[in-house]
């Protein structure tokens, strides 16, 4: 589910659906990965601000995310939602 003021962020003018993230099962906002040598960063854009209370939770599902699809990275980082 999403709210439709955000739904033309999803979706770039030549048709590629950007990854989005999800808060109590609606979408929130995008994110994407950087990669350096050693490390892999999770860059979350929300939408809105997120409560506080949802950081950690956040935090922890970026990280599974991270060592999955970066699995060869030593350090890992997540950013976009400010001090947890």
């Amino acid at each position: 589910m999403i709210d439709d003021v955000h739904r033309p962020a999803l979706v770039s003018k030549n048709g590629i659906v950007y990854p989005t993230f999800l808060v109590d099962g609606r979408v929130a906002g995008l994110w994407s990965i950087t990669r350096t040598k050693t490390s892999a960063t999770l860059a979350l854009k929300p939408f809105r601000p997120v409560a506080r209370r949802l950081h950690a939770e956040l935090s922890h599902e970026g990280e599974r995310l991270l060592r999955f699809v970066e699995d060869d990275a030593t350090t890992f980082a997540i950013t976009g939602l400010g001090r947890t």
